[in-house]
């Protein structure tokens, strides 16, 4: 999914199946895992992306 309104979050993806997200984040693409759809939901719904992934994201779920 492309992102438009975001300065930091230029995209993201979800496999559900195996619970990882894989993310544009400041021109570099890094991978997370254990993100279940919920928490993927959320993060697309927030009202600050760039924010929630640093809080929510970024500090639990880096798998690379």
């Amino acid at each position: 999914v492309a992102i438009a309104r975001s300065a930091r979050v230029s995209s993201v993806c979800h496999d559900a199946s195996r619970e990882r997200a894989i993310a544009v984040v400041g021109g570099r693409a890094h991978a997370y895992c254990d993100v279940p759809r919920a928490l993927f939901d959320a993060w697309l719904a927030a009202p600050s992306m760039g924010r929630f992934h640093s809080e929510r994201i970024e500090a639990g779920h880096r798998c690379d």
